[in-house]
């Protein structure tokens, strides 16, 4: 088991903190970086329009670490898994077996060097660029 823990992850807890402004906000606090094994299991992939989104199931396994909760994250390089179950699968406190996911979201690029119109007396807007227009209307 030694041997197959070659992942350098870091254990994460959220949280809150507060700004020069005094407002609170959560952040992510590395509390441990160890040694793991990140073993991919399965991945599925949804396409809606130009959104991609992927969910990629991963079961990680380390070293017993006493406070580690569902509500912790993992960060593998760049990297970030959810962890939504935390197993001491054989209650002897050496290894936890994690079931984690990563969520990747790729949105689509635009590039556009045109400018906005806004259309007398309406509430469209128009993309204009040469000598070709693109109306956009705005519904409220």
């Amino acid at each position: 088991m030694i041997g197959s823990l070659r992942h350098r992850i870091e254990l994460q807890k959220k949280t809150a903190t507060r700004n020069s402004y005094g407002a609170e906000t959560e952040t992510w606090v590395t509390k441990a970086t160890v040694w793991a094994a990140v073993i991919p299991l399965s991945e599925l992939e949804y396409f809606t329009g130009k959104l991609e989104w992927s969910e990629i199931t991963h079961k990680i396994i380390l070293r017993y670490y006493e406070d580690l909760t569902p509500d912790w994250r993992i960060r593998f390089g760049t990297r970030i898994f959810n962890i939504y179950k935390v197993m001491n699968s054989d209650f002897s406190d050496k290894y936890l077996e994690l079931a984690a996911y990563e969520q990747i979201i790729e949105l689509p690029t635009i590039e556009w060097t045109g400018f906005l119109l806004q259309e007398a007396g309406g509430g469209n807007l128009i993309v204009q660029e040469d000598h070709f227009k693109i109306k956009l209307e705005l519904h409220a």
